[in-house]
């Protein structure tokens, strides 16, 4: 699980997470155990997918027809006030066709 990883406090300078982040029931959850597993000076890189104007109506297909695992894609939006809320800091951001790159730092 994303959220019980068995490794001390600290333990990682690099934690990344490529197109898994929109399957974590509790992304919170998630944020909050990468922000224990990394040292002080660690990054967190998230890349996610980004499908443009169609967000909303694969939302809504993703909820009704789909098997579980699958939660919901994030806009970019969304993901930077997850991430503010969650005490972590944005120091790079790209998007590439349906990619969304993010690195974060702790937000002391």
């Amino acid at each position: 699980s994303a959220q019980k990883i068995p490794f001390e406090d600290a333990n990682f300078d690099l934690i990344i997470c490529s197109a898994s982040f929109h399957h974590f029931p509790s992304p919170e959850a998630f944020l909050a155990e990468a922000k224990r597993l990394l040292a002080p000076e660690g990054k967190l890189v998230i890349a996610e997918i980004h499908i443009l104007f169609i967000t909303k109506a694969y939302n809504w297909r993703l909820n009704k027809f789909s098997t579980e695992g699958d939660v919901k894609v994030y806009q970019p939006k969304e993901l930077t006030r997850i991430f503010n809320h969650n005490g972590w800091k944005i120091t790079d951001k790209k998007f590439f066709l349906q990619i969304q790159y993010y690195e974060l730092e702790k937000n002391y």
